[in-house]
């Protein structure tokens, strides 16, 4: 109840929906997507000097600064829980078109718990956003890999931030680690890694390597894709069970066990907002 967009909650309403056609399994999901766009204010009434933070937004949107922008509203974002939600909603939108996706999914996560009617389809499209120069970075070196599923991967590695660098040591839109990079490519710099058509190739190219280890098993190669595969192969000999779901319950790194459950509830709302389109146009 408290995570209705979660996989296990997703996997539950599947589970209940098992005696029934799928149809009405689809029904569920259509009934948010085709729900009405909730309503915005762009002024708060309740705080308004949260207003002139705004203001300056708009106008450092208007001169093409995006970067000052998210740092002027970063500036009071801690002040959001005292303003009405549909100004918060108008906030997102601002981050949205500042870039700073990691705090819109943040504050968009708390609305969507706080307000569960908010979720639909314009509200799900800004937490699992699809920018349209990404994807055909994505087609064009996604390596035979599902784009969306990449988008899934990108927004839980890095929330779509080119800059991205890890306590690890990882680089941009992938993460990619420099050795990892450098076994595909032996020359590659740090800074031409963070390339995001670099790193898009070449991190593409490393999930289809994992992809085709793992006989084309998703969820297999995201687990190798945050642990490694060497410790993706020593779990399935330590618990060699046929349920898929047993077995990522017992994997023993609790980051892996929640990275592949996110990157799978990702790609199920990639899927249902996007995959009727892009199959349309062909992708």
């Amino acid at each position: 109840k408290e995570n209705p967009l979660s996989y296990h909650a997703l996997l539950l309403r599947k589970t209940a929906m098992a005696g029934r056609t799928s149809r009405d399994g689809q029904a569920g999901v259509r009934r948010v997507l085709d729900s009405e766009v909730p309503v915005i204010r762009f002024r708060s009434e309740h705080v308004p000097e949260m207003n002139h933070y705004a203001r300056a937004a708009e106008v450092l949107h208007e001169l093409k600064a995006p970067a000052l922008a998210r740092e002027v509203l970063s500036r009071v974002l801690d002040r959001t829980g005292r303003t009405e939600i549909a100004f918060r909603l108008y906030l997102i939108l601002l981050l949205n078109r500042s870039e700073d996706f990691m705090t819109q999914f943040r504050l968009l996560g708390e609305l969507f718990q706080k307000a569960p009617e908010l979720i639909s389809r314009s509200t799900l499209e800004l937490y699992y956003p699809l920018a349209a120069r990404r994807l055909e970075i994505f087609n064009r070196y996604g390596a035979k890999v599902d784009p969306l599923l990449v988008s899934a991967l990108i927004r839980q590695e890095s929330g779509f931030n080119v800059r991205a660098k890890s306590r690890a040591g990882a680089l941009g839109l992938m993460q990619l680690m420099p050795e990892t990079a450098q076994k595909m490519e032996r020359s590659i710099s740090p800074s031409e890694i963070l390339d995001p058509k670099t790193n898009v190739r070449l991190g593409t190219v490393y999930f289809h390597k994992l992809l085709e280890q793992y006989d084309g098993d998703a969820e297999l190669a995201l687990a190798a894709y945050n642990a490694g595969p060497e410790k993706v192969d020593l779990w399935l000999k330590r618990y060699p069970v046929e349920n898929r779901m047993l077995f990522f319950d017992l994997i023993p790194f609790k980051e892996t066990r929640e990275y592949v459950a996110l990157i799978a509830r990702n790609y199920f709302w990639y899927m249902s907002l996007y995959g009727h389109s892009l199959a349309k146009n062909g992708r």
